[in-house]
């Protein structure tokens, strides 16, 4: 997936996670929480997730929620 340095992924609904008051809060203040401009709501692949933590940049995401 080619997507914009500021967009972030988020698992859609469809696959049964919560959607809780801090999940909201975040999608609605995406530059607070996130630093970002744009999140897609999709199925996330572990594939995906592998990608993701070879990349120091969406590690530090961890540390800052």
């Amino acid at each position: 997936m080619d997507m914009h340095k500021n967009t972030r992924l988020t698992p859609s609904l469809d696959l049964d996670i919560l959607n809780g008051i801090m999940r909201q809060a975040v999608l609605q203040q995406l530059q607070t929480y996130l630093g970002a401009d744009t999140i897609i709501e999709t199925h996330i692949t572990r594939d995906m997730l592998e990608r993701a933590e070879k990349n120091p940049p969406l590690q530090r995401l961890e540390r800052r929620v």
